[in-house]
């Protein structure tokens, strides 16, 4: 007997839906958010999804991605990718093509060792020092699904207060420190990780590294050293960030 499904979508309600699916028949087809699949640091992560529903991962023969901007257009729900699952006893499909961070990136840049962009984030201003404010905006409807980390004009985003946005802050000790933080964002090697998230409904504040700190100016090739980068690494982010 073949299942033909579309099960509701609420946190991982879907997949626990598909689960009981597959004990009733071998032969299942499912349309359900692929983000689980998507996730760069899902093998990193305690008790995610990636890892508690190996027995649905093991199983899919294939996968068609439906990409955000179309379903927002056909289903006019904000859901990120989905994707057409068939499941069956022998699987086979390689889950790892739709993670789009490659493994190099996150072993050597999204896990760098010391402390993480997101342990950083406040979520009002700090009473002292200088900071950065920073919208924090996912729009998959617009047809170009992306995170908007932060304005362009340094002015704007260096101590604005009063902005009816959603935002999250960084605090610095001077106005240097978090010019210098503001520009960091705009290298080769954080554009590089930001893009290959920008179509993954994850933020990039689990992504992006903190740097051992802001006093100075940062460089790419500055950034090629301190991530510990091989030449075919750089080569990939030259290529892929003009």
């Amino acid at each position: 007997m073949k299942i033909i499904m579309n099960p509701p979508y609420d946190k991982n309600l879907h997949l626990k839906i598909l689960q009981e699916a597959m004990k009733h028949s071998d032969d299942v087809v499912n349309l359900s958010p692929i983000r689980w699949l998507q996730d760069p640091l899902a093998e990193y992560k305690r008790g995610s999804d990636w890892k508690k529903f190996e027995d649905i991962r093991k199983h899919i023969e294939s996968l068609e991605v439906i990409g955000a901007a179309k379903v927002c257009e056909c289903f006019g729900i904000a859901w990120g990718d989905l994707g057409i699952y068939r499941i069956t006893p022998e699987g086979g499909f390689d889950c790892k093509s739709l993670v789009k961070c490659p493994q190099w990136a996150v072993e050597k840049i999204a896990l760098h060792k010391g402390m993480k962009f997101s342990d950083k984030l406040l979520k009002t201003p700090p009473e002292t020092g200088s900071f950065i404010r920073m919208p924090s905006v996912y729009n998959p409807s617009g047809g170009n699904p992306r995170h908007q980390l932060m304005t362009t004009d340094l002015a704007k985003a260096l101590n604005v207060r009063n902005e009816k946005t959603n935002v999250v802050y960084f605090g610095f000790s001077t106005d240097e420190e978090a010019t210098n933080f503001f520009k960091t964002l705009d290298l080769k090697v954080m554009r590089y990780i930001k893009y290959k998230i920008s179509s993954v409904h994850l933020t990039p504040f689990n992504l992006l590294p903190w740097l051992s700190g802001y006093t100075h100016p940062w460089t790419d090739e500055m950034l090629y050293e301190h991530f510990g980068l091989t030449p075919q690494d750089i080569q990939e982010i030259e290529k892929e960030i003009k």
